[in-house]
């Protein structure tokens, strides 16, 4: 049987990432119908509009939700909710942040400079020369040029909201802890850019991490490498070329020029 119902204050309009959303309050009055079927037959009244109805003034807003609660045996009150129509559609999911990215993982390889070889070795030649007709060895330290493989990981995720504020804080940085099962300051977070999908509700975020092992550089650390660290070694004026057999601590030292971040904290899946 149907009720009275009364439009009463209370009303609200929302602006969000969602769009436009609009609330507001119907009280039921004289709803009748056995103590179990009332808050059905209160959900039933004609005065309360169904799921997907469009709102009377407003284009581009349908009911989503509409709750019944009761105040009294037979007075019912019903708030309903008018949502635009890319959320009631179900086109636009928004995105969970701690969701499972994709993952894509490649390598390539970069032309660089070493000092040292495979094994963390100075690089050096020499040649005899007659002093006092005794031939003495003139070391010189060595440079070559090669091609550094390096692994590139790549996320991507739908976001709810911009990365910008990641980005400043993570891009150009290097972990500070043990990531994809390598020590500290071999990954390089290079990038990190999200671009608007589902007309600006969410965004489809990238990041991106680069890997460098570099070289070993204290004999009393075997097995510890430098990763993006940068290594500067003392170079012999008189030649321009690095000195054999440099000292860690002396002539050969590590430069801790890259800030280090807790990549876990971007709740990617670092373990992969």
């Amino acid at each position: 049987m149907s009720g009275t119902a009364h439009i009463v204050k209370g009303s609200s309009l929302t602006l969000d990432r969602n769009g436009v959303s609009v609330t507001f309050p119907i009280q039921l009055e004289g709803i009748t119908g056995d103590a179990d079927l009332k808050t059905f037959n209160a959900l039933s009244d004609s005065s309360v509009p169904n799921r997907g109805d469009p709102h009377e003034k407003i284009p581009g807003l349908f009911v989503d939700t509409v709750h019944i609660r009761a105040q009294s045996p037979s007075q019912f009150f019903a708030t309903v909710r008018y949502v635009s129509s890319e959320v009631f559609d179900g086109g636009v999911e928004i995105p969970d942040e701690s969701a499972v990215p994709t993952l894509e993982v490649g390598t390539t390889v970069t032309q660089t400079t070493t000092e040292r070889d495979r094994n963390g070795a100075p690089i050096e030649v020499f040649v005899n020369r007659m002093v006092n007709n005794e031939p003495v060895p003139d070391h010189q330290g060595g440079t070559v040029a090669w091609s550094q493989p390096q692994t590139v990981v790549r996320f991507r995720r739908a976001e709810p909201g911009s990365p910008g504020g990641k980005a400043r804080f993570y891009v150009g940085t290097v972990n500070n802890a043990s990531v994809f099962g390598d020590p500290r300051w071999f990954w390089l977070c290079t990038r990190i850019d999200g671009t608007t999908v589902n007309k600006g509700l969410s965004y489809e975020v990238v990041y991106e991490f680069q890997r460098n092992e570099g070289s070993e550089f204290d004999p009393e650390q075997p097995g510890v490498r430098s990763g993006w660290q940068p290594l500067v070694i003392y170079t012999d004026p008189k030649t321009g070329k690095p000195i054999p057999n440099p000292r860690f601590g002396q002539s050969l030292q590590l430069v801790a020029l890259y800030r280090e971040r807790a990549f876990p904290a971007l709740n990617l899946t670092f373990d992969a």
